[in-house]
This record gives structure tokens, C-alpha cells and sequence, in this order.
């Protein structure tokens, strides 16, 4: 049969859209996706936007499928196994993406790209590969990426936001965000940020210090006798750790104190500490405590974080610290030998450091360096030389307990003491292994302690080794952006990035994160603050 003219445009031009389905769908292929969205739905379990596209010449093989809105797959692309596709994506022809595979919104997957979520095992020599049977670890690519033509991602590879992955490069390994990556196997070529965030912090910074007396000043009431103090959530009686929050950051830019004259705050806080003892309470003193309120229980660590907050206005504490902290070189060995470093490694880290913070402050303003040496060799031995780190990963949590617990260690020892870190560049490796762990380091969704913790890890071992310098540069880039994104207007950060609820506390903490990201940068002048207090990253003096 003679094909005519108008009937070969009509087939090309029907075509051309399921080659190159961008933009409005023609009327004829809309019918059609109605057709296509039932029955893979139906038979490929899939859950498809009704905006989403798939070309009726697109091979869908799937267990589970789903496509966000706007989202299209050309005509020839493979898809089999568990398939997640976000909100305006495209997967051009002949590309194949089979196994376990979560993709963002916004991603570009060029022709010809092979997207594999799974692998052949092929550990034993007895038996033929075929039956060995597969693993599956699974891709993750996120939001805003660009993947180029005949690319391969393998399995177990996450490709961060922002990335963009040149025409056939093979990745082998996680790429950080906002990298361009390219080659056999993939290596990083450049970092999208290099020429873009010097003007970035400047105009963030800007806009802290046009904001920063309405930040702390948010919380601000006076009680009965007039004293100014900073309200605690929902209103009730004010704790210590927002006044102290607010204090840190007023010294972080040079701002006056909230409410009131500095020296008002560092005398009627420094009232709140017991002579004999030397601990503070953990809720503040108020002219008229409540009616059959039990007594404010000392706490060694409120006493140890108001004691930074006062440092930062060169003020102290009056009194040394005692209870619990006066013991002999036997009874500290004992102690620390007890502590759960195999499951609860950040309760052992914290023990550590309001330890060392106490004992930090008796020989910086009291003369009495007890327990410094023994407890510093205790630490210098103990401390694991294949990750740099004190405690041990758990099922549940994988790194996070040594991790974090290990920074408090830094923290308030080796910082404070001006002391080299035992094992660096182990600890280098482990963090970036750690960041790779997408349920505590998403940007969207992060706490503030998890990245604080790491930057001020990385921090402390990058000024004693050039370690995987570029990766760990790579990776801090990609979160100075997302972290400034979320800055609310005279209100400022959530602790948690997923929690529209921002406060004194996660300010505070992710900008202490920030300052030290910047500065591992070499971006730090580009910001007018600097940490003071609790998350500073200098000793307060020489031991």
C-alpha cells in the first residue's frame, strides 16, 4: 500500500512528540496517556501524576513506578524494577534505568544513559556468575541534576542536588553536590560554587546584620522585678540555654547585649552559681517560684554552657567547679573505662566534655590543672586509629553515636587544650563515609547538631592534614547555599531544616556550622561574625 504524504507527516509528527515529549501533549497522544496511566497502573503498579508522560513506544517493565508532575519518559527509554521519578524530570530515548532507583525533581537524563540499581554477584569461583544471583544497593540522583549522553551510574551511587554528570562518564562512587564530574571512572572536574558564593555570603551577611537584634530580641520579657530575661517555649519560665544563645550570638557580632547592659547579664548569671558545688540550675531563678515547685536541680552541663556564654563577654564563672568533677587520677580511669562506648558513644562524649569543660575552667581561672595530663592520655590511646573516632557504629544509628559523641570529645578537650587530634586523616575518611548517610544529611531535612558536628570535626583535622582536600571542599560547598535558603525573615534558622519553627538555638548552631564551613573555605572574610562560646573554634587560652 502507497504510504502518501499526509499520512507519513501525520506519523512523523505523532512520533516526534514520543521522541521529544516536551511541552503540550497533543490531543491524540492525551487520549492515549489515559489508556497508558490506567493500565501501568494496573499492571506495573505504578502511581503516575496526571500531567506525567509516557511515550506508548517506552518499554515499562516495573514492579512499582512513579512519576511526579510534568515529569517524561521518551519513546524507546527502558524502565524496569522500582522506579521513583519526582516532579519535572525527563528520561530521553534508549535510556535504561532498571533495579532500586530514587530520582529528584528536576533531573535531565540525557539519550543513551544507563542508570543500573543493582549487580551481578560473583564472589565464588565454584559456581557459574549467572547463578550467584544480585545485590541490590540501589541509586539515588537528586533534585536539579544533569546526567550527559551514554553516562553510566552504578549501583550503590548517590549523585548530589545540583550536579551535573558529563556524556559518558561511568560513576563508581557517590558524587557531592553542585560537582560536574566526568571520565572512566568518574572523577570531579570542577565544583559549580567556585566563582558564585564569595557574593552569596556577602549578601547573606548583609541581611544577618540588618536582622540579628530582631533575632534575639524575639524572645525578650521582663519579670516582676524587671530583670530581663529570655522566655523559654510557649511562654512558661525561662531556661538558661536561649539566654545563653542569645548572649552567644549578640557576641558573635560584636551586637550590645539583649535587653540590657552585658555586664547586668554576666553578674545576675553568675549570681545563679552554688559556692560550694559550683553548679548552676538548669531553669533560671525567678523573684516567685511557682507554688509547690520542686527546687531547680544543679546540672554539671548548663553550668558548662553558661560558663561559654559568659567567656564570650569575657566574663566567667565566680566559683570553681566541684561536684562531680573532684575525683583521683584511679577514679577517673574507672569512669571512663564504664562508659557505654559501644552503643551510647555520644553519652560517653558528653560525659567527656562537660568533664574536660569543667576542668578547663578550674585551670584557666582557678590554677588547679588536675586530671588534664591523665585524662588526655587516656584519650590519645583510646581512640580508634582506623576512624579517627571514640565508640563504635551501631545497627541503628550506623555512625551518628560516635560521630557526634567524639565531636563533644573535641570539643571540649583537644580544643580547649590546644591539642593535635590523634588520627586525622582516618577521621577525615569516616566523616565523608558519614555524610553519605541521607537520612541525617539531606538538605532539606538535616538537624543542626549532625552538621555541626561533622563541620567542626573536619574543621579540627583539616588544619593538620591536606587529606582529600577537594572532597571534603566539594562537599562543604553544597551545603553553604541550602543551609542560607532557609533563613526565615527577623526570625532565623530551625534546628531541624525540616521544621518551619526557627529559634535561638538552631541560629546559633547553624551559624557557628556556616562561619567554619567558610572558613575551611577561605570564604571567612566574606562574613562579619564569628563564633564565640560554646561552638567556637579556638581555644579561649594557653594551658
Amino acid at each position: 500500500m502507497t504510504l502518501s504524504e499526509d499520512e507519513y507527516e501525520a506519523r512523523l509528527r505523532r512520533h516526534r512528540f514520543d521522541f521529544q515529549p516536551w511541552g503540550a501533549i497533543p490531543p491524540e497522544a492525551a487520549a492515549e496517556q489515559k489508556v497508558i496511566h490506567a493500565v501501568l497502573t494496573r499492571v506495573g503498579k505504578a502511581v503516575l501524576h496526571p500531567s506525567a508522560y509516557i511515550a506508548r513506544n517506552a518499554e515499562v517493565h516495573t514492579d512499582f513506578l512513579a512519576v511526579g508532575r510534568d515529569s517524561a519518559i521518551a519513546g524507546g527509554a527502558v524502565l524496569r524494577g522500582d522506579i521513583r521519578i519526582g516532579a519535572e524530570c525527563s528520561v530521553n530515548s534508549y535510556a535504561v534505568i532498571a533495579g532500586k532507583v530514587v530520582i529528584g525533581s528536576g533531573v535531565r537524563i540525557a539519550q543513551s544513559v544507563s542508570i543500573v540499581g543493582f549487580n551481578h554477584n560473583f564472589y565464588r569461583l565454584d559456581i557459574d556468575i549467572q547463578a550467584q544471583g544480585v545485590t541490590l544497593k540501589g541509586i539515588r540522583i537528586g533534585n536539579d541534576v544533569w546526567i550527559g549522553a551514554n553516562a553510566v551510574i552504578l549501583d550503590g551511587v548517590t549523585v548530589g542536588a545540583h550536579s551535573i554528570v558529563a556524556a559518558g562518564a561511568v560513576v563508581t562512587r557517590d558524587v557531592a553536590p553542585w560537582s560536574i564530574v566526568g571520565g572512566n571512572p568518574a572523577r570531579l572536574l570542577r565544583d559549580r560554587h567556585a566563582t558564585a558564593l564569595p557574593g552569596t555570603l556577602d549578601a547573606f551577611d548583609r541581611r544577618l546584620r540588618n536582622e540579628m537584634r530582631q533575632v534575639t530580641g524575639r524572645w525578650l520579657r521582663r519579670d516582676d522585678s524587671g530583670a530581663v530575661w529570655i522566655a523559654g517555649p510557649e511562654g512558661n519560665a525561662p531556661l538558661l540555654a536561649p539566654v545563653c544563645d542569645a548572649l552567644e550570638l549578640a557576641a558573635m557580632f560584636d551586637l550590645p547585649c539583649p535587653g540590657q547592659e552585658a555586664d547586668l547579664w554576666c553578674r545576675s548569671l553568675a549570681a545563679l552559681q552554688d559556692p560550694v558545688s559550683g553548679l548552676v540550675s538548669d531553669r533560671l531563678a525567678l523573684p516567685a517560684p511557682e507554688a509547690n515547685a520542686p527546687p531547680p536541680k544543679p546540672n554539671l552541663h548548663r553550668t558548662i554552657r553558661l560558663n561559654h556564654a559568659l567567656e564570650a563577654w569575657g566574663s566567667h564563672l565566680p566559683h570553681p567547679l566541684r561536684e562531680g568533677v573532684e575525683m583521683d587520677e584511679a577514679t577517673l580511669i574507672s569512669r571512663l573505662q564504664a562508659l557505654d562506648w559501644d552503643e551510647r558513644a555520644w553519652r560517653a562524649g558528653d560525659w567527656v566534655d562537660n568533664l574536660a569543660s569543667a576542668l578547663a575552667l578550674n585551670a584557666r581561672h582557678f590554677g588547679d590543672d588536675r586530671l588534664i595530663a591523665p585524662l588526655l592520655h587516656w584519650l590519645d590511646t583510646r581512640c580508634d586509629p582506623q576512624t579517627g573516632l571514640w565508640g563504635s557504629a551501631t545497627a541503628k544509628e550506623r555512625l551518628r553515636q560516635p560521630v557526634n559523641g567524639s565531636y563533644r570529645i573535641v570539643r571540649g578537650s583537644y580544643l580547649q587544650f590546644a591539642r593535635p587530634l590523634p588520627h586525622p586523616e582516618a577521621l577525615i575518611d569516616t566523616l565523608l563515609t558519614h555524610v553519605t548517610d541521607h537520612r541525617l544529611f539531606d538538605p532539606q531535612t538535616a538537624m543542626a547538631t549532625d552538621v555541626l558536628d561533622v563541620v567542626h570535626l573536619l574543621h579540627a583535622a583539616t588544619r593538620q592534614t591536606a587529606h582529600r582536600r577537594d572532597e571534603v571542599e566539594v562537599w562543604l560547598r553544597g551545603w553553604l547555599v541550602p543551609v542560607m535558603r532557609h533563613w526565615q525573615a527577623r526570625r532565623g534558622l530551625p534546628m531541624n531544616l525540616s521544621v518551619n519553627r526557627p529559634g535561638l538555638q538552631g541560629t546559633e548552631m547553624w551559624l557557628s556550622a556556616l562561619w567554619a564551613m567558610a572558613g575551611m573555605l577561605a570564604l571567612s572574610d566574606h562574613l562579619s561574625f564569628r563564633p564565640k562560646g560554646l561552638h567556637r573554634l579556638t581555644p579561649p587560652g594557653a594551658y
